[in-house]
């Protein structure tokens, strides 16, 4: 009996990461238990036979494990023609998921192409099973102009979150361009090259889904890095009519992370990586930059106290829109900083005579020039500034106040002499 027990360890300590070791090791089990006087063997076959079922189950994907990974699902059919050479293209795709170390963030499996046949059931399976993006379909073998070729018909059945809804038609044009325009047929003259082109469109397809997930379920850092991930992958395809969209495509929502992440910072105060997302935006080149370059303008004041970087700013806004209220306050305050009065009275007459209340944000305007006064109760400028918003746009008493105050310190000052006239003009106007 010692003898046996012992062969039988010595064999499955060889043999225990090979499948002769699993199954000799599985089916000895009773038979050494019965050697030494224990017999479960009737129980055992239960427990093997419900282990393969279970297993069966769960590897054909009729169960799918809850994750807080995106879900792909393949179910593509094959037959004796084509399965060698899709089990290479699957083994080729969940590598190149590794090599981009975007595993982390998605779980692909490969089902039993008995599941899904139509569109209807690759929706309930969908749904069921709460997975993310199915792609699925056919393979076949034929021959064409002489060569014998595999060619992949494919569909695609993926979630719908709120937000994309209200996107389906922009994101179904999207599939259009990222799949619809690629070619999926292998030609065996160059098998290798050909199964590495259907492993890339297999890539471009699933990450540019999962980072529109990503982006729409406002996972903005993660959805940036597929994207960019996604378009190096692009980048280093093989040249085609449709190459310069998808890419145009890509940089286009890239650039929509970027303002999202930057407007997210600005707002919470963060201007340093506010800053640093506006800048990737000015490398794209784009034309309308007027948003980005004003609120770079007030980033550099803010942040580094670089009142001519600021003025650099401003004049590339200007170039786009001359006539925005934000170029006139912008001047405005530029020239109260140096020292330039009358030109900061001509941008202030043009401030409360032709912008709007709904044209600018105030009230942080207010809070900003209050501080700078703060920072020099000898630039009375500053109060002149805040007495003429707030006299017309916010609270006009406040503002006769503030105004009052300017021209009872700053009548008898030489620089002040024509500032204190408008400001008098302002009262007297308002009075009436």
């Amino acid at each position: 009996m010692m003898k046996e027990i012992l062969f039988y360890l010595d064999f499955i300590e060889k043999n225990w990461k090979s499948k002769i070791g699993l199954v000799f090791g599985f089916f000895l089990i009773p038979f050494l238990l019965k050697i030494i006087g224990i017999n479960i063997f009737r129980w055992y076959i239960v427990i093997i036979l419900l282990t393969w079922a279970i297993s069966w189950y769960v590897a054909s994907g009729r169960y799918i494990f809850p994750s807080e990974k995106y879900i792909v699902i393949y179910c593509i059919k094959t037959n004796e023609d084509t399965l060698s050479s899709y089990k290479k293209i699957f083994s080729k795709l969940s590598s190149k998921l590794d090599t981009f170390g975007l595993s982390e963030f998605v779980k692909i499996y490969n089902i039993s192409s008995e599941i899904i046949n139509n569109s209807k059931q690759a929706e309930n399976y969908r749904n069921s099973k709460n997975v993310d993006y199915i792609i699925w379909g056919d393979t076949y073998k034929e021959s064409k102009n002489g060569n014998i070729i595999i060619n992949f018909k494919l569909h695609f059945t993926f979630r719908i979150n709120k937000t994309l809804r209200k996107k389906l038609d922009l994101f179904r044009a999207d599939n259009a361009l990222i799949i619809g325009t690629r070619d999926w047929i292998i030609n065996s003259d160059n098998t290798l090259i050909e199964e590495e082109k259907i492993v890339n469109n297999f890539i471009e397809a699933s990450m540019f889904n999962i980072g529109i997930y990503l982006y729409t379920d406002f996972k903005l850092q993660e959805a940036l890095y597929f994207f960019n991930t996604l378009k190096q992958t692009v980048i280093l395809m093989q040249d085609d009519n449709y190459k310069k969209y998808i890419i145009g495509r890509i940089n286009s929502l890239i650039l929509e992370i970027y303002f999202l992440l930057g407007n997210i910072e600005f707002e919470n105060n963060n201007l340093s990586k506010a800053r640093d997302y506006y800048l990737e935006i000015d490398k794209f080149k784009i034309k309308n930059m007027f948003e980005i370059y004003s609120r770079l303008a007030k980033i550099e004041y803010l942040l580094t106290g670089n009142i001519e970087k600021a003025k650099e700013y401003t004049e590339k806004a200007k170039e786009i829109n001359k006539n925005h209220p934000v170029i006139f306050l912008n001047l405005a305050f530029f020239a109260i900083k140096d020292r330039r009065y009358e030109s900061s009275i001509y941008w202030y007459k043009k401030i409360i005579n032709s912008v709007k209340p709904i044209d600018v944000q105030i009230i942080p305007l207010l809070e900003f020039l209050y501080h700078e006064f703060e920072k020099d109760k000898r630039e009375l400028a500053y109060l002149f500034a805040v007495g003429s918003l707030n006299l017309k746009f916010v609270d006009s008493k406040k503002g006769k106040s503030e105004l009052s105050q300017f021209i009872k310190k700053a009548k008898d000052i030489n620089d002040y002499i024509e500032m204190v006239k408008y400001a008098k003009t302002l009262i007297k106007k308002k009075n009436k």
